[in-house]
């Protein structure tokens, strides 16, 4: 239950933020994210919201400690193994999800955004926009295990 509704949160705040959010041109110049050296598995471990430059750490305020040792294995047909690891939820939670790569826009099991960098281990994906007159990004980081 407590999983359900930190993802509600997360995926409400989110989904403000990109409904509203533009998406950059095709042309745009990827930053070294490509689906071939995407592949593989991740630990996400920074979540921030910025608001008027001031970064928000959500990680540790909404991501439950159960959650943040999960594991996201992204493979080539673009779906995402999402298992439960080291401290485990009650009850644990493994389950698939998908993942997509268009030029340098990413969304991996609705963490979704421009890739900001991936230097073949660290993966920051930026997300931004705007509601109720009120303009600002989420950022989130995947470490390749």
């Amino acid at each position: 239950m407590k999983k359900t509704s930190i993802r509600l949160v997360l995926a409400i705040a989110f989904s403000a933020m990109m409904f509203t959010a533009c998406k950059k041109d095709k042309d745009d110049e990827p930053v070294g994210a490509t689906k071939e050296n995407l592949i593989g598995s991740y630990k996400l471990t920074e979540l921030k919201l910025i608001v008027a430059g001031q970064p928000t750490d959500i990680y540790t305020t909404f991501v439950p400690a159960c959650q943040r040792d999960d594991i996201y294995t992204l493979t080539a047909d673009f779906k995402v193994q999402v298992k439960d690891e080291g401290t485990k939820c009650s009850p644990a939670n493994t389950y698939e999800s998908t993942w997509s790569l268009d030029g340098n826009y990413v969304e991996i099991d609705g963490y979704a955004g421009d890739v900001k960098s991936f230097d073949g281990k660290t993966l920051v994906i930026e997300g931004s926009g705007s509601q109720g007159g009120i303009s600002g990004s989420i950022s989130a980081k995947f470490v390749k295990q």
